[in-house]
């Protein structure tokens, strides 16, 4: 541009001062170094034209500025319009000559032999379109700055998809699985894990026993899994038996009678899971320990907030050919005008079993139309022997039995509030005397002085009253052991009209003792303390002054 410009300008004043047709060529500056020729074309191309010098149009303007054809075989100057380089541009005739510039604008050069316009781009410049293989196109301005779409990364010149599962799970809850979208730069898709609930971005875990009790059967107990997912825990209800998946009734009474007593017949709940009912037998009924006591045993206890506790080892009555399960045992204490109390008693089944024994309970009690401290309920004093009785339940018969003592038990025969004894056997009484309990009876009490003109019955020895049977026969109806100190005997009457036999009312009491270490028996003759005391009554009181062999 700057070329043309400056020829338009010199162009007149040569024609004004009659310029020359030849201009002579410029004379070297000696003080400036030639620049290097660039290296030569290896196919030059030689201009065939006449001198005359080709027509160039620059594109830019409308006007053609002249270029000087340096004649042939010499490379004509053809200026850059930026004005910088000249160039060699050899003219073929009709090949087109392409000059890139190195500045702004692209230069069309038209050959001498043509005026086909041809375009050069700016290699500096000029933009391109770089299209990515694998993805988007991407619009690159100059070579560096290209950029992957949203959703891929890489160079700009390779873009892959981004995983956005990738990082944090996609966004998605920690029990879900995140799948990347099929479309780069879409959100991924979240799905809730097995055993959770939700939309992917929150998941819960699933109570699986919230729905049809977790598969479970409708009568076990359903707990969800500790890991989400798996199957809850099924376990069958109360009362129920099975895997928890199925269940059934379990029928108490199957087992150890359904936990009812001895003589009790079981029947199994209406509901599962109830106890069942337990109904005494005919001809037993059920006592204040819900346990169910023959009808012809007129023991009767009263519990009070006090007691001694006695166990007795299933061993304990080996040998006694007597006893066997199903009798009973009881001890009793004594009180001066009162007949003998029943302090506990149990049904020997043959294993270890325990008596509480009751003591005295103390409290307010009306007295004179005020309010004492006094006696409320009956049992042993403290320091008081237990007397042991037994019940044989096939014959109806009742005994005594001497008990023998644990050593090392705490406490021994007597009564102790809270006390412990242990007894691990019995002896017999060798008089095989046996007198039968009833609901009536009179108290005979023996002095401690009874037997001074006796000398040969001593402790151990046993005193029995007795009764004629209906074959006349001598049947005892109360029995005691001799200890040498103050002692009652009960003498049981008939019952009725001879269910139970006894001492019927106005019947003399006849008197027998045995003397352990001799192994004999005597029969006695008592002195009363008063007329009339020789004589049965029902709830009678006697007193024996003393007692001496018949003659």
């Amino acid at each position: 541009m700057k070329f043309v410009l400056s020829f338009c300008l010199l162009l007149p004043l040569c024609l004004l001062s009659a310029c020359p047709a030849e201009v002579p060529p410029p004379k070297d500056d000696p003080k400036e170094k030639p620049e290097p020729d660039p290296e030569p074309d290896p196919n030059p191309i030689t201009d065939a034209g006449p001198t005359e010098p080709p027509v160039t149009f620059d594109a830019g303007l409308t006007e053609p500025p002249f270029t000087l054809d340096a004649g042939p075989d010499v490379p004509s100057g053809a200026l850059d319009a930026g004005g910088t380089e000249p160039q060699e541009a050899a003219d073929a005739g009709t090949v087109e000559a392409t000059q890139p510039d190195a500045g702004d604008a692209s230069t069309v050069v038209v050959d001498a032999g043509r005026t086909e316009e041809t375009p050069v781009a700016d290699a500096g410049n000029a933009d391109v379109v770089a299209g990515d293989a694998g993805n988007a196109d991407v619009v690159a301005g100059d070579a560096g700055t290209a950029t992957c779409p949203v959703g891929t990364t890489g160079d700009g010149v390779t873009c892959i998809d981004i995983n956005e599962c990738s990082t944090y799970n996609g966004g998605c809850d920690a029990n879900a699985l995140c799948t990347n979208a099929a479309v780069s730069g879409d959100a991924p898709l979240c799905e809730c894990d097995s055993g959770y609930e939700g939309d992917g971005l929150i998941c819960t875990d699933i109570n699986e026993c919230s729905t049809n009790n977790g598969g479970c059967d409708a009568n076990a107990l359903c707990t969800n899994a500790a890991v989400s997912g798996d199957a809850p825990a099924c376990a069958c209800g109360s009362g129920y038996e099975g895997d928890g998946l199925t269940c059934t009734d379990i029928n108490e009474c199957d087992t150890d009678n359904g936990g009812c007593p001895s003589h009790a017949t079981c029947a199994d709940a209406a509901n599962a899971g109830d106890a069942p009912l337990c109904t005494c037998n005919a001809g037993y009924t059920e006592d204040a320990m819900g346990t169910c006591k023959p009808d012809a045993l007129d023991w009767d206890v009263e519990y009070t907030n006090t007691n001694h506790s006695i166990f007795i080892l299933d061993t304990a009555l080996d040998g006694i050919a007597e006893i066997e399960p199903g009798d009973y045992i009881g001890v009793f204490y004594t009180r001066e005008n009162d007949f003998s109390g029943c302090g506990a008693y149990t049904e020997w089944l043959g294993e270890t079993t325990m008596l509480a024994a009751q003591g005295e309970e103390f409290g307010d009690v009306e007295s004179d139309g005020g309010v004492i401290n006094g006696l409320v309920t009956g049992g042993f004093q403290v320091g008081e022997e237990f007397h042991w009785l037994f019940w044989d339940a096939s014959s109806g018969n009742t005994f005594s039995l001497n008990p023998i003592f644990d050593a090392s038990s705490q406490n021994g025969n007597a009564f102790v509030p809270d006390g412990i004894s242990l007894v691990v056997g019995f002896d017999s009484p060798h008089p095989g005397w046996v007198a039968e309990m009833t609901d009536n009876n009179h108290s005979i009490f023996l002095k401690p002085t009874a037997f001074d003109n006796w000398p040969e019955i001593e402790s151990g020895d046993y005193v029995g009253v007795f009764f004629e049977d209906s074959a006349s026969e001598p049947q005892c109806g109360g029995l005691v052991k001799w200890e040498g100190a103050f002692t009652q005997i009960s003498a049981f009457g008939v019952v009725g009209s001879g269910d139970v036999d006894g001492f019927d009312e106005g019947e003399e009491f006849q008197w027998q003792v045995w003397d352990a270490s001799a192994d004999a028996f005597y029969e006695a003759t008592a002195t009363f303390a008063a007329p009339g005391q020789e004589i049965y009554a029902p709830n009678g009181v006697s007193f024996v002054e003393n007692l001496v062999a018949t003659p």
